[in-house]
């Protein structure tokens, strides 16, 4: 289970060799519907941020 700004989303995983002493990779290999939906849009909901937030500093930046 993995705790997230949108609730708690449950599934099985597959832990990955770890290249880092601070960090576990891993992936999902089974979740349920809900919670993928969940995943899915906080995934989207990240991406867009950091989209407009690289926009703006491109925008601002002085060439």
């Amino acid at each position: 289970m993995f705790l997230t700004g949108a609730g708690a989303v449950a599934g099985t995983v597959e832990m990955l060799p770890s290249l880092s002493s601070t960090h576990q990779p891993f992936r999902f290999v089974a979740m349920n519907e809900d919670d993928e939906c969940r995943l899915r849009n906080l995934i989207q909901i990240s991406h867009d941020q950091n989209r407009r937030e690289h926009q703006f500093i491109i925008k601002d930046r002085t060439w």
